[in-house]
């Protein structure tokens, strides 16, 4: 379901956060600033390793992002698991979030 950008920053305000969030497009600095905000919500005293997460799909693997998804935060109250360029994904790599992304 796609939202608009005024709905997402009503939705961080209110603390009501989806369980994934997929942005795309030419602004990074949009996107960027977007996941900050998420970031600053989920985590208010700040992120540490063990609740946030950043990866690049063309130096991690699906296997490694799977597994700080799946990981359960230790300070925070949800885990942030950020993958830039997952565009360059391959359709082999998709397959194995599949289950994951039907029910994150």
């Amino acid at each position: 379901m796609a939202i608009t950008q005024d709905a997402l920053k009503k939705q961080i305000a209110a603390g009501k956060f989806a369980p994934l969030y997929c942005f795309y497009g030419q602004n990074i600095q949009r996107i960027e600033e977007t996941v900050s905000s998420l970031q600053a919500a989920l985590c208010p005293s700040g992120c540490s390793d063990f609740d946030c997460n950043s990866f690049d799909a063309e130096l991690h693997t699906p296997a490694e992002i799977l597994n700080a998804a799946q990981t359960l935060p230790l300070q925070a109250a949800r885990r942030l698991v950020v993958v830039k360029r997952a565009d360059t994904f391959k359709a082999a790599q998709w397959e194995v979030f599949h289950r994951y992304l039907g029910k994150p």
